[in-house]
C-alpha cells in the first residue's frame, strides 16, 4: 500500500503539471497569495544562511523570490516538466531529484539549509529524506518546513497519522488524478524530526487574518 502510494504522488504531479504552473503563475491559491508565500520566505529569511535547497520546488517560484533576495538557491523536483519550467524562467538554479536520490554525490554542493514548502506528501519517502539530508547540510544546518496544519483537517478522520485520500476541491477542473498524502500530527513532525537528528528551533501557525483560521505548520530544525 505505502508503495503504490508514493508512486501514486509522483505520476499526479507528471499529470497535472500544467494546470499547476498555471494555478501558481495566476496566483489561484488564496492562501499562498494572502499567508503562506511570505511566511516561507520570511522563516528562511529569519536564518542566518546564504546558500540554499529548495526540495520539491515544484515550477521554482520559491527558489527564484530567495535568490532575488541574495540568496544562492538550489531547487531540486522530481517531475521533469516543473523543472523545464523553472528553468524557462533563468533564475536560480535546478534539478531533476527525486527525494530518493538525494545525496552529497547527486548535488555536489554541501547547504547551510534546506526548506521544504508543502512538498512533504508520502510516508517512507519523507522519512528517508529526512536522514539523507543529514550528510547534504552543514553541521548545523537547517530544515524548515512549511506543510498543511494537522488541525485545519476536519474530514471525519481520527486525529492520527495514516493515508489520506487526494483531492482537488477548490482548484481548476484542470486538474485530475488526486493522490493520497500521509497525515501526521503534530506530535509525529516533531519526534520525526527528533529521530532525523534535527533540533526543533522554531515553530509558527500562520493564520489568516480575513478568516482567522490557520493555514499552515511551520517548523524549522537545526542539526
Amino acid at each position: 500500500m505505502t508503495k503504490s502510494n508514493e508512486l501514486a504522488i509522483l505520476r499526479s504531479w507528471q499529470a497535472n503539471a500544467k494546470p499547476w504552473i498555471d494555478a501558481i503563475e495566476q496566483s489561484q491559491i488564496e492562501s499562498r497569495r494572502l499567508v503562506t508565500n511570505q511566511a516561507i520566505i520570511k522563516a528562511v529569511l529569519s536564518l542566518d544562511v546564504q546558500n540554499l535547497l529548495d526540495i520539491g520546488c515544484g515550477e521554482g517560484w520559491l527558489t527564484r523570490a530567495l535568490t532575488e533576495k541574495g540568496l544562492s538557491v538550489t531547487g531540486i523536483d522530481a517531475t521533469p516538466a516543473l523543472i523545464d519550467r523553472a528553468k524557462a524562467m533563468e533564475i536560480g538554479s535546478f534539478q531533476v531529484l527525486n527525494y530518493e536520490e538525494v545525496s552529497p554525490q547527486s548535488l555536489n554542493k554541501h547547504y547551510e539549509a534546506a526548506v521544504c514548502n508543502f512538498s512533504l506528501l508520502g510516508k517512507e519517502s519523507v522519512e528517508q529524506l529526512f536522514q539523507a539530508l543529514k550528510p547534504v547540510l552543514s553541521q548545523d544546518g537547517y530544515l524548515i518546513i512549511q506543510t498543511l496544519h494537522p488541525a485545519s483537517f476536519d474530514d471525519g478522520n481520527a486525529y492520527v497519522d495514516g493515508w489520506r485520500e487526494g483531492s482537488w476541491d477548490g482548484f481548476s477542473n484542470a486538474f485530475k488524478q488526486p493522490a493520497p498524502w500521509y497525515f501526521r500530527t503534530i506530535g509525529s513532525w516533531l519526534e520525526l524530526l527528533h529521530q532525523s537528528g534535527f533540533q526543533l528551533i522554531q515553530i509558527n501557525e500562520p493564520i489568516n487574518s480575513n478568516s482567522g483560521r490557520v493555514c499552515s505548520l511551520i517548523m524549522v530544525g537545526q542539526l
